[in-house]
């Protein structure tokens, strides 16, 4: 069940509301000791210089010349900052979180945990739900981080398994899932 208020001292990710899943049966709380591993998104370092960049590749004739960045380039330019990452890995280390996998290119950061540990990191209560056979993780509400990492975090991704496409899910989801996936201008959490 989620928290009605963020407790003070954190913030709801934007975008990372979820309704109550209804396709399926609640069944009750995950195994506290269950692992889950889960992607934080961070922001882009030069998000207004890249966003300019990219309306200006996408007004260009097709004639016209492209200056391509090499990947070490997009990552120094428009990648995740050191900072960021190092700020969101103490939060983990404090949440008793393990770092996976850092990548500054993709600008995410991998965590694993315990059910129980994302819980009380992310200020969710995970819910089995059953639908069709099939069980899976679903939550309610928004996910919360500390105001320390709250500008840093852009989304949340892998707390929810509930099917692509559900009608529960966020509109701005949908939408990112019908128009397929812009990372650049991706902003939420499932």
């Amino acid at each position: 069940m989620p928290t009605e208020l963020t407790t003070p001292g954190f913030s709801t990710v934007p975008g990372s509301e979820r309704a109550r899943y209804t396709q399926g049966r609640i069944i009750g709380s995950c195994d506290q000791s269950e692992p889950v591993r889960v992607t934080i998104m961070l922001r882009r370092k030069n998000a207004r210089e890249f966003e300019r960049l990219l309306r200006e590749f996408e007004r260009r004739q097709t004639s016209d010349p492209v200056k391509p960045l090499s990947s070490e380039e997009f990552a120094r330019s428009f990648g995740a900052d050191r900072a960021d990452i190092q700020t969101v890995a103490e939060f983990a280390g404090q949440a008793g979180l393990q770092v996976e996998e850092t990548d500054i290119a993709r600008r995410i950061v991998v965590l694993s945990g315990t059910v129980g540990n994302m819980n009380k990191a992310f200020g969710i209560q995970l819910q089995n739900c059953e639908e069709g056979g099939r069980t899976f993780r679903v939550r309610e509400g928004g996910i919360s981080v500390p105001d320390t990492i709250a500008g840093i975090v852009t989304g949340v991704f892998g707390l929810d398994q509930r099917p692509p496409g559900d009608p529960s899910l966020s509109a701005a989801v949908r939408q990112r899932t019908i128009s397929g996936l812009q990372p650049h201008r991706s902003r939420g959490s499932l």
